[in-house]
């Protein structure tokens, strides 16, 4: 039956009166034919569609009038469906996909990781050949382990188990003090200038005092510790010291703009990846205006939404966009200076305690200007590397 299916068959007709002669000539030609159907005045019979060429000829030698019927089998299915190419490019990828499934790696699951993204893990295990597409039955795991770790600056231990088709890995994280953890002795220094306010030292020794001022480089902790000039000891410092620090900064916006303008013309280009293999559904590659705005989206197929395929759709959105000169007035050049103001007072003060501001406004005509000049309390420390040698002899400090 599979092989007739796949083969095809078409049916014959022909007249009740002929039947005998009809019957005569398939069996001459050696043409099995199955589902005889007669009727009141024809008969019906199917027989293989590669064989129809020669019934026909016989049939037209012999005198005996026949009707071509329908066809029923897989080469009919194709004939019928010709024009719709997603489906032969569908059974196409559906046979790859049985093909690679049990041979390549379909997608990598991680698991055990809190600050280290996903995607950093999945791309050095791309690098060392245990990504999507990848054949993992020549994949050495415990050497992949083992180069793995010397390579992550962020990941203690790894482990990659397959299951079926899918990578399962999880990972252990470096413990933060683990990682921070630099060789060598270490001072720690005044970034800025500052009255210093508070002193928390956990390892050295503090070389200030409360509401002493110090400037930018001055030495707030030491590493480097002696004992009634006798015995010395280094030790890497460790510790924050806040300080009453004072920062300015001005923002200014100007009249005159240029400002970015979108023409409304844009071009779309997708593109399918099926493993690592990249197929471009556009014929003109690069970017196709000066100026443009470029959004991408990839969407990955899923089977029954919960099991990730290794087949993706890649849409890269081109929107052109250009540059006009555009004069503001002084109310919009207030709201965008203010804008502005907020965004970089928020970054100058960073983590610090804001003591008191004073913040002017003024315009010349043709700029707007946001001055502000703040005080506030925040950590000035800074660590610095300690160079032992004779020069550490002159500022070591007595316990």
């Amino acid at each position: 039956m599979l092989i007739t299916y796949l083969g095809g068959e078409s049916e014959l007709i022909f007249e009740k009166r002929i039947m005998n002669k009809a019957f005569f000539v398939l069996s001459k030609l050696d043409v099995p034919f199955r589902d005889c159907v007669k009727g009141e005045e024809k008969v019906s019979v199917f027989v293989p569609l590669y064989r129809r060429r020669t019934i026909e000829k016989s049939f037209s030698s012999h005198g005996l009038p026949f009707e071509r019927g329908r066809m029923r089998g897989l080469p009919h299915l194709v004939y019928r469906y010709r024009k719709r190419w997603g489906i032969p490019v569908g059974a196409l990828i559906l046979a790859i996909m049985l093909f690679m499934a049990q041979r390549v790696i379909w997608c990598v699951d991680i698991s055990g990781n809190t600050s280290v993204p996903d995607k950093e893990i999945e791309e050095l295990l791309e690098k060392l050949g245990c990504g999507v597409g990848d054949t993992y039955k020549n994949i050495d795991f415990d050497l992949l382990h083992n180069r793995f770790l010397m390579e992550s600056e962020s990941i203690a231990w790894i482990s990659v188990n397959m299951n079926g088709n899918h990578a399962n890995v999880q990972v252990r994280e470096k413990d933060p003090l683990e990682i921070d953890d630099e060789e060598g002795y270490y001072n720690i220094v005044a970034s800025e200038a500052g009255q210093i306010e508070r002193i928390a030292a956990i390892d050295g020794k503090p070389v200030v005092e409360l509401y002493d001022t110090v400037l930018a480089g001055e030495l707030l902790i030491s590493g480097a510790i002696s004992y009634k000039e006798t015995f010395n000891r280094f030790e890497s410092a460790e510790g924050s010291v806040y300080a009453r620090v004072h920062r300015a900064f001005d923002v200014s916006v100007p009249l005159k703009q240029t400002v970015k303008v979108e023409t409304g013309e844009k071009t779309v280009k997708n593109s399918i990846r099926f493993f690592n293999f990249d197929i471009n559904l556009f014929l003109k590659g690069g970017i196709p205006y000066e100026f443009c705005d470029k959004i991408a989206v990839c969407d990955r197929f899923t089977l029954f939404d919960t099991v990730p395929l290794p087949l993706w759709v890649e849409k890269e959105e081109y929107r052109e966009y250009e540059m006009k000169e555009t004069t503001l007035t002084e109310s919009e050049a207030e709201l965008l200076a203010i804008k502005e103001y907020r965004k970089k007072l928020s970054e100058v003060l960073g983590d610090g305690e804001l003591i008191s501001k004073n913040v002017t406004k003024s315009f010349d005509g043709d700029t707007y200007t946001i001055s502000c000049s703040l005080y506030c309390i925040d950590d000035i420390a800074k660590k610095v590397p300690l160079l032992i040698g004779e020069e550490n002899t002159e500022n070591k400090e007595t316990e």
